[in-house]
């Protein structure tokens, strides 16, 4: 982390990794993670630096992470081949 993180963006993680915790066997680093991140645009907060905390928080509470996204999602936002384009994934 580059720079400090805000007491309340620390608190949403600590509190959105202990609901995750509660509803799901894994935690979903990059969906908490971009979760807390819409939350808190107006601190313009790298993603992978609050994902970072999310590691660092399921990790303490000994929790398992998966690291996963929406494909479609994903494919739309980076601008690539999408299956409604005619693609197929390979």
């Amino acid at each position: 982390m580059n720079r400090p993180l805000s007491q309340a963006l620390q608190q949403d993680v600590r509190d959105s990794v202990r609901t995750r915790a509660t509803l799901e066997t894994s935690i979903n680093v990059n969906a908490v993670a971009e979760a807390v991140r819409l939350r808190h645009l107006a601190e313009n907060v790298a993603l992978e630096d609050i994902a970072a905390l999310v590691i660092a928080t399921a990790g303490h509470m000994g929790r398992p992470m998966v690291f996963e996204r929406d494909n479609d999602e994903y494919q739309n936002h980076i601008g690539a081949p999408h299956k409604a384009n005619g693609f197929k994934y390979a």
